[in-house]
């Protein structure tokens, strides 16, 4: 049972896929999954079949479409959604703040009615505001080694920035006791990724990431999209068994980040990057204490020098 403080909710279900040929099984678990009130449990029970749905919705990234609307827009929508999203009481502080601006539940927001100061400072305050997300987003506020940042997102409190900057990366992150996910955008020494260089990933034995479920990394463009590449791999991890990992001798594993494949012998191991920048997020499934109790971090990844 979930129960939600509001009538809009979103879920992320997670279906543990072993490669392509999985897909099938994971489709029928897929499409025999349904939401229920939990009034009709037990019974036979139906969804509505009259509740509109858009066939053609914006397929901007949410963080490109926030960023594009005006001052005035993105407060009126924010203004209509607090009506089935009701602030909690932790928040009264905010809730304050912004009904001294003219910003409340329900109501119209206008800058028209408001003296030329307070309208400049609300338009600077939301261009500054967006700014900020950005910045956080760029170089989280948390623990960072070995070029990883260590975000333990799902519960925020009253600090909207980590919410914000959180939501700008990976909206809809889960609480850390389900998926840890460290994010990296510069190699070992410190410089930003890009498809010019070739990368490696190396974990030692002892450095693979301790979970219980799985572990897999993910690479986005700096607009954290995928990228389209030669062997459609978007992630690479410890349960595709279509493209089993190959260990080291001495239990280790390489991962090959680059561009152009490494080689047939290493294609197991390649994760494919766009020609540009990009970014790297490692998701941690069902985590050991000891990457919750932050003992354990991803190893640097290094660049590979280029022969000849």
């Amino acid at each position: 049972m979930v129960k939600s403080p509001t009538n809009m909710a979103w879920t992320i279900g997670s279906i543990q896929v072993n490669g392509r040929d999985d897909a099938p099984a994971v489709n029928k678990i897929q499409f025999a999954l349904k939401a229920t009130l939990l009034s009709a449990w037990g019974t036979e029970y139906e969804p509505p079949k009259e509740v509109p749905v858009d066939h053609k919705p914006d397929a901007r990234a949410p963080v490109d479409q926030v960023a594009e609307m005006d001052t005035v827009s993105y407060f009126n929508l924010m203004a209509g959604l607090m009506i089935d999203n009701p602030p909690r009481s932790s928040d009264i502080g905010m809730v304050m703040s912004m009904v001294k601006m003219g910003l409340a539940t329900g109501e119209k927001f206008d800058l028209e009615g408001l003296d030329d100061d307070l309208q400049k400072a609300i338009e600077e305050g939301a261009k500054n505001g967006l700014a900020k997300i950005k910045d956080w987003a760029a170089n989280p506020v948390g623990e960072s080694i070995n070029g990883w940042f260590l975000i333990y997102a799902g519960e925020y409190g009253t600090d909207y920035l980590k919410r914000a900057g959180i939501a700008c990366v990976g909206l809809g992150a889960s609480l850390p006791e389900d998926w840890v996910y460290p994010l990296s955008r510069t190699d070992a020494n410190g410089q930003p990724y890009t498809g010019e260089n070739n990368y490696v990933l190396h974990f030692k034995k002892d450095e693979i990431p301790p979970v219980k479920a799985c572990w897999s990394l993910t690479i986005y463009n700096n607009r954290q999209l995928l990228v389209d590449n030669p062997i459609n791999r978007y992630a690479i991890g410890d349960h595709d068994q279509a493209n089993k990992l190959k260990f080291n001798d001495d239990g280790s594993i390489d991962i090959f980040i680059q561009n152009e494949s490494p080689g047939k012998d290493k294609e197991s191991n390649w994760l494919p990057s766009p020609k540009d920048g990009f970014n790297l997020i490692l998701r941690c499934g069902w985590p050991e204490h000891s990457i919750l109790n932050h003992e354990w971090a991803p190893p640097a990844v290094q660049k590979i020098i280029k022969q000849g």
